[in-house]
């Protein structure tokens, strides 16, 4: 889990490593109260595109392999 923040300062967890959500690079930006299976992918304070705005949010390589089903 890495605690971050959006560049307005509101702060967001990233959790890595899930197969489970819609990301292929297997990040889950979220808040603490977030429920368990719940992605955000803007800024619930700008609005701001997480991905763009928080560095630990930003899209990377996917954790699955080419062709490997998600």
């Amino acid at each position: 889990m890495i605690e971050s923040h959006c560049t307005c300062g509101e702060p967001v967890l990233i959790e890595i490593g899930r197969k489970d959500v819609c990301r292929s690079d297997g990040k889950r930006p979220h808040y603490q109260e977030s429920g368990p299976a719940t992605t955000y992918f803007r800024c619930r304070k700008c609005s701001g595109w997480l991905a763009d705005t928080c560095d630990a949010a930003k899209f990377g390589p996917s954790i699955h392999g080419e062709g490997e089903a998600k």
